[in-house]
């Protein structure tokens, strides 16, 4: 729900910078209010790939200002529209030999 990414995102959006300074418990609290699920498949010997399932539809979500000025600038009070993204995101991992 959105209420539940309302409160995960003021619980951590001052730690953002900083996530490498929290303690392992918050690590996890982090990336489990952020996530469900994170699969690996291997493609081949060198080649995986990683598909990260999130909670919330984060992936390429936008945030759209409802009136801009005539230089192209938001203008404040106006309210806004969040348009969704998607909740997985793929990457393909190809290993590197050491030299």
């Amino acid at each position: 729900t959105r209420s539940a990414w309302v409160d995960w995102l003021g619980k951590f959006s001052q730690q953002m910078d900083d996530l490498d300074s929290l303690s392992t418990k918050d690590k996890n609290e982090f990336l489990t209010g952020l996530l469900n699920k994170i699969i690996v498949y291997e493609k081949d010997i060198q080649t995986s790939e990683i598909e990260i399932h999130f909670k919330f539809p984060y992936v390429g979500d936008k945030l759209l200002w409802n009136e801009y000025d005539d230089n192209g600038k938001r203008v404040r009070g106006t309210g806004y529209t969040l348009v969704d993204g998607k909740r997985i995101k793929k990457r393909t991992l190809r290993l590197s030999k050491k030299s």
